[in-house]
């Protein structure tokens, strides 16, 4: 018995020991590869795509034989973790966009402009599906992501439509947004609430980042009703109107806050599966996904005892999924303003400011506005056969939210065998 003990525990060394020189040859290999790649011209996502455009026609070009000495190394790369083979497939992922964008940029020439519309630039239709795919880090067409935001528009205008005939008024007073110090109580209130459900919900029984609450002093022409800044950990809230709605609170504070954005970058950045993601620590579609998931759990939450609260989060999933097919429809398929304000009025005829602030949204910032409709759909794709035991399976995608999208696929692979599918 001892012999045989002693030779297992000799295979185990030996097997821990080569496991970890293939861990460390890959390590060596992959981040000599990034720190190569990460030195050539690289644009991120940006918001702006005439700014983006405006850069790029004037980034010196690539070199052939540098894109196929990358390809050469990362072929040598011989991932065997879970951890790795993400890192891999997310590095295979960034070397394609940046083949793609070459091949492009070389149809670009100075008097090349984006004016809100695709078809201004050589390539237009190509540009958008590479762009579609910067900021989406996954490979789908515009058909399937129309397919998905179709079905989350009829899903969640029935519960609208639903909620408002049950007499889910608005609101009978607001907030004037000078009174700050009354705004940011009314956002404590909610976030007792949401701290009282991350085990529940989450299994995170120590969260205590705190977070700050502050006005955006942003023009009241932007767009959102609120950002996080996660250098400063803040919650910037936006007032439209001089006001803050007091129906508002809940669907805002459960994106920004927590278990929004601020839970998730602070998991993310503490308590990660995986060394963060080499060119994006939290990527939109990942951040946003999460966000906009996080919002349909405000019952479970505690919130949403206003039926004006949770028509309200309601109108926002419609306004999201509407967004989706406007932004393919105008820059895909070449859609006049009247057809996308067709769409809209359709669904949410009753401010049309908001459709105008929104479609000129899309123009400035084309398909940023896809993120929160798929990476909420990448999530509950996700967690779908997990339903059982959701509050580890939620635990697990928060901690795996520093890697691209594509993480997601391997969820099963990082829950303990007792939680998977029988």
């Amino acid at each position: 018995m001892l012999i045989r003990l002693l030779l297992l525990n000799s295979v185990v060394l030996l097997t821990s020991g080569y496991a970890k020189a293939n861990e460390n040859r890959f390590n060596d290999g992959f981040n000599s590869l990034v720190n190569d790649v990460t030195t050539q011209p690289y644009l991120s996502p940006q918001l702006d795509f005439a700014n983006a455009i405006a850069v790029l026609k004037n980034q010196p070009v690539i070199p052939e034989h540098v894109l196929k000495n990358w390809q050469k190394q990362l072929k040598s790369l011989q991932p065997q973790t879970h951890c790795e083979k993400i890192a891999y497939n997310s590095l295979a992922k960034q070397l394609k966009l940046i083949e793609k964008r070459e091949k492009l940029k070389a149809g670009l020439s100075q008097s090349s402009r984006y004016q809100g519309s695709f078809s201004d630039l050589p390539n237009g239709k190509k540009w958008y599906l590479h762009w579609l795919d910067t900021w989406l880090m996954d490979d789908i067409t515009p058909s399937q992501l129309k397919n998905i935001a179709s079905a989350e528009l009829e899903n969640a205008f029935a519960e609208y439509q639903k909620l408002k005939a049950e007499g889910a008024d608005g609101d009978t007073y607001a907030i004037p947004a000078t009174e700050h110090t009354r705004i940011v109580d009314a956002f404590r209130k909610r976030e007792e609430v949401a701290k009282a459900s991350l085990q529940r919900l989450f299994a995170l029984s120590d969260f205590d980042s705190p977070l700050t609450i502050a006005a955006s002093g942003l023009p009241e022409s932007f767009p959102a009703p609120g950002i996080y800044d996660n250098q400063r950990q803040t919650f910037l809230y936006h007032p439209h109107g001089g006001v803050m709605t007091p129906s508002h609170f809940d669907w805002l504070y459960l994106h920004e806050g927590i278990p929004g954005h601020h839970l998730q970058f602070n998991v993310a950045q503490k308590q990660s599966l995986c060394p963060t993601n080499a060119f994006a620590p939290i990527t939109f579609v990942t951040s946003e996904g999460w966000a906009a998931y996080v919002e349909t759990l405000g019952k479970e939450i505690g919130l949403y005892q206003m039926k004006s609260s949770e028509a309200y989060a309601l109108s926002w999933r419609v306004l999201r999924a509407l967004r989706v097919l406007i932004d393919i429809g105008i820059h895909y398929e070449n859609w006049s303003d009247e057809k996308a304000q067709t769409l809209w009025q359709k669904y949410l005829p009753d401010q049309p400011e908001i459709m105008e602030r929104e479609i000129k949204r899309i123009k400035n910032w084309p398909t940023q506005v896809i993120t929160y409709v798929y990476g909420k759909y990448l999530i509950e794709k996700a967690i779908q056969p997990h339903t059982y035991n959701r509050t580890i399976a939620l635990n697990h995608v928060l901690k795996l939210s520093n890697q691209m999208p594509l993480a997601l696929s391997h969820l099963d692979e990082f829950l303990p065998i007792n939680q998977k599918n029988n």
